[in-house]
């Protein structure tokens, strides 16, 4: 295949899983909007969001799934037209039920798009270099959860919130068919099907028998559960704790924020670069050493009472946390044969994103129970620890589970 083709999918996937992050976080600025005007409480709010990482979460096992069985290209585009029209929707409404139900149809969209892009990078790139690329690809998320945090902000705070959900979602809906009919699946030289062709006949069964039995596999859940819990509560919660906590509007909070995945744009490449050439291929040592660092900063956000310290402490967390966190990513090719590595990562999102609906829903209640921000911070720096913990116990073995004519050194390319 040719480097040209690769570059292009590369930028393409980048665009695209960008794109569903303009359509994720947009809520996240406008939430003191929402509140003020509609009369919610930030357990409401709490509620909202958890009913999007509900569907999200849900999404994840079957849409990793069919990133395999079906192609990933496939269950990207639908996933991206169905957030759009979730968030369309949505800004049109008022009432709690139907606000939480538009939300959890964008988080089912929103379901489709992580897994089955990591089976496109691993169909596309040699395996020894996925460290590297996976770094690339995720610097998306960082530059368009800046995007989201501004846009949604400088739209809620001008035009009212109602237009931070439509403006993305036409954005991401008139992209879909581009998408669609640039990339592909695998190269050419390589038969799609033959990626996903196991030693045996494959069943549903099989399949998930593998995944609930693989020891392994749940430790490094665990792990990316407390991680995803810090992720996703932070990156909806710290612009409200900003704006609550220092007395700033919605628009110059969600500018601030912006520090923490700015940070991505070079800790994901250098996360990893590192971990494929100093570490040699092995991602265990950078994703403790970065979790490590990580979670020392959250406990110097918990007790700041300086904006300008606070700013630069969420700094050092997008910095640490966005070192190591996509090289999760790479752990299911070790881990299991290639016809899973969507199916896997799927797997692996799924304990994440309960994390994520964990934070969201207790973020929003501590809050109201406790009548401060900071409960929510101190929350993030347990999970910290305790994904730490567990992520002591990850092991990078690798299992002798190819199929035909695969072999573990090397991916398709």
């Amino acid at each position: 295949m040719g480097t040209k083709n690769r570059n292009t999918i590369l930028l393409m996937s980048w665009l695209m899983y960008g794109l569903f992050y303009l359509n994720r976080l947009n809520i996240s600025p406008v939430i003191p909007l929402i509140r003020q005007d509609l009369g919610f409480s930030y357990t409401q709010i709490g509620f909202i969001t958890a009913a999007f990482y509900g569907l999200y979460t849900i999404t994840q096992l079957p849409a990793g799934y069919l990133g395999d069985r079906l192609g990933p290209r496939r269950v990207i585009t639908f996933g991206g037209l169905i957030s759009s029209v979730a968030n369309v929707v949505f800004s049109q409404l008022g009432s709690l039920p139907f606000l939480a139900a538009l939300h959890a149809l964008n988080g089912a969209g929103q379901g489709g798009g992580w897994s089955p892009s990591v089976k496109l990078l691993v169909n596309w790139f040699p395996r020894q270099k996925l460290g590297t690329i996976l770094g690339i690809y995720t610097t998306c998320v960082s530059v368009f959860t800046i995007g989201a945090y501004m846009v949604s902000g400088y739209l809620g705070k001008h035009f009212g919130w109602r237009l931070s959900f439509i403006v993305p979602a036409l954005i991401l809906a008139a992209f879909c068919p581009f998408y669609w009919r640039i990339v592909r699946d695998a190269p050419d030289q390589v038969n799609p099907k033959d990626l996903a062709k196991p030693e045996s006949p494959r069943t549903i069964r099989g399949d998930f028998s593998l995944l609930i039995r693989h020891r392994q596999l749940w430790i490094t859940f665990v792990s990316f559960f407390c991680l995803l819990y810090i992720q996703f509560g932070g990156m909806i919660w710290y612009p409200t704790y900003l704006q609550g906590t220092f007395g700033i509007d919605v628009f110059q909070a969600g500018t601030l924020v912006s520090v923490f995945p700015l940070m991505g744009l070079l800790a994901r490449p250098l996360g990893g670069i590192l971990s494929d050439r100093l570490f040699h291929g092995r991602r265990k040592p950078l994703i403790l050493l970065g979790m490590a660092a990580m979670t020392v900063c959250l406990f110097f956000l918990f007790v700041a009472r300086e904006l300008w310290w606070a700013v630069l402490l969420l700094a050092g967390v997008g910095f640490f946390f966005q070192l190591f966190n996509f090289l999760f990513f790479t752990l299911p090719s070790v881990m299991l044969p290639l016809n899973l590595v969507s199916t896997g990562s799927g797997f692996l999102d799924t304990g994440g994103h309960l994390g994520s609906l964990l934070a969201m829903f207790l973020s929003g209640w501590f809050i109201d129970r406790f009548g401060s921000y900071r409960v929510i911070l101190m929350a993030f720096w347990i999970m910290g620890v305790m994904g730490f913990l567990a992520a002591l116990f990850i092991s990078e073995e690798r299992r002798s589970l190819q199929g035909p004519g695969e072999e573990r050194g090397e991916l398709p390319g």
